[in-house]
This record gives structure tokens, C-alpha cells and sequence, in this order.
């Protein structure tokens, strides 16, 4: 789920190091390169989507959700350095977990038939040094 979260989880935006903000502008960086790159493949993705059920204390960003009929039905994590920013594994998890929570929480009735089956979801990780030219 990135390594944003929600202003409940930070006292200010001056407390983000500039090793962080650093951090932040290179992952963003490599998301917009593998879209580059993948042009025409995976362009439907929403990027930065917040995640926040009512019944979680603590909510998360997926740095890419593909969604139908409002329910999201993929999504994505990025990671550059292999043990220095995360794991996109434990990640990718946890936004899975949140997303399933905002399903059960919603009324819609397409959210309850996908519960219906399970919740199925393609969880797509890219770990590794950025792509360049």
C-alpha cells in the first residue's frame, strides 16, 4: 500500500524527512515509467487510491487499483530497492485486506455478489531497481 497513510497516522506534513519526500518522488517516478512502458497493457489503474474502512483505525493508499462497477478488482504495488523500502508483498496483503473490508461495509450490490465469490483479486507486485532507458 505504499507508504502513505492517512493524516490520522501523522501529526503534520513537516514531520515527512527529505530522505522521505526523496523516497516518494522516485516511486513515483518508477510508477509513471512501467506505465510508460506498459502503454496500452494496464492504462486503466488509478493511482493513489485511498483505502478506509469504518472498521479499521488506520487506513492506506494502494498505489494502483483497476476497478469495475466500483469494485476494485486489481491491484498494484511498486517497490524499487530489494530490503531498504518495504515489502510489496506484506503491502499488497494488507491492501487486499482493507479493500475486501470496504467491500463488506458497502451496501452495493455489486460489492456483495463479488463477496459472494469470494472476493477475487489479481495482486500485481513490480520489485526491483527503476526501469531506464
Amino acid at each position: 500500500m505504499g507508504d502513505s497513510f492517512s493524516s490520522e497516522d501523522n501529526d503534520s506534513e513537516s514531520s515527512v524527512t527529505p530522505q522521505l519526500r526523496d523516497y516518494k518522488e522516485n516511486a513515483l517516478a518508477r510508477v509513471l515509467k512501467f506505465d510508460e512502458c506498459i502503454h496500452g497493457a494496464l492504462d486503466q489503474f488509478e493511482k493513489s487510491v485511498p483505502l478506509k474502512a469504518k472498521s479499521e483505525r488506520h487506513s492506506g493508499i494502494v498505489e494502483g487499483a483497476l476497478s469495475v462497477a466500483k469494485v476494485i478488482v486489481s491491484m498494484r504495488e511498486f517497490k524499487g530497492e530489494v530490503g531498504g523500502s518495504g515489502d510489496p508483498y506484506m503491502q499488497i496483503a494488507r491492501g487486499y485486506d482493507l479493500a475486501v473490508k470496504v467491500l463488506r461495509e458497502s451496501p452495493d450490490t455489486a460489492a456483495q455478489n463479488f463477496l459472494t465469490h469470494g472476493a477475487p483479486m489479481f495482486l500485481l507486485c513490480v520489485y526491483g531497481e527503476p526501469i531506464t532507458e
